[in-house]
């Protein structure tokens, strides 16, 4: 059965795909930097100053208690609740303590391809509490966080 995203133009998901990449959007499709590789949320958070790469944080349905044994890594995580979050199936975590680089024009090829991977935007007041988290995170190297437009 064909979606509805099949019957748009070359162009117009080009288009489309540009104008969803921004500070604060939230996308869901297939990653390969998670052990397994899956489908993962994720919020963009910062883009480099020459608009090669950008970088994400995921949204976790719960905090790991295996991976996140410390206090301290488990105050990175942000509740995301559902309620102001339409695009959740229910309240989540956004782990603010590692980053995740991509190239920018790989990520717009998978939105282009797969119209459904933008779910959504959060609030404003929402990505500043974020950043917040982002840029106290002492696991982020302060390099990064500057090279984002994060520190």
């Amino acid at each position: 059965m064909e979606k509805l995203g099949d019957f748009f133009t070359d162009d117009f998901r080009r288009s489309l795909a540009k104008s969803n990449l921004q500070i604060g959007a939230v996308f869901r499709y297939f990653v390969d930097f998670t052990t397994p590789p899956k489908t993962k949320y994720q919020i963009i958070v910062g883009f480099d100053n020459q608009s090669i790469s950008l970088v994400t944080v995921l949204i976790n349905t719960e905090i790991n208690p295996n991976l996140f044994k410390k206090e301290s890594l488990k105050n990175l995580h942000f509740l995301l609740k559902k309620e102001s979050n339409d695009f959740l199936e229910y309240d989540s975590f956004v782990y603010c303590g590692q980053l995740h680089e991509q190239k920018i024009a790989e990520v717009e090829k998978v939105i282009q391809s797969q119209i459904s991977t933008f779910v959504g935007n959060l609030s404003e007041e929402t990505f500043e509490q974020i950043k917040v988290l982002i840029k106290n995170a002492k696991s982020i190297e302060e390099e990064t966080k500057e090279k984002y437009n994060l520190a």
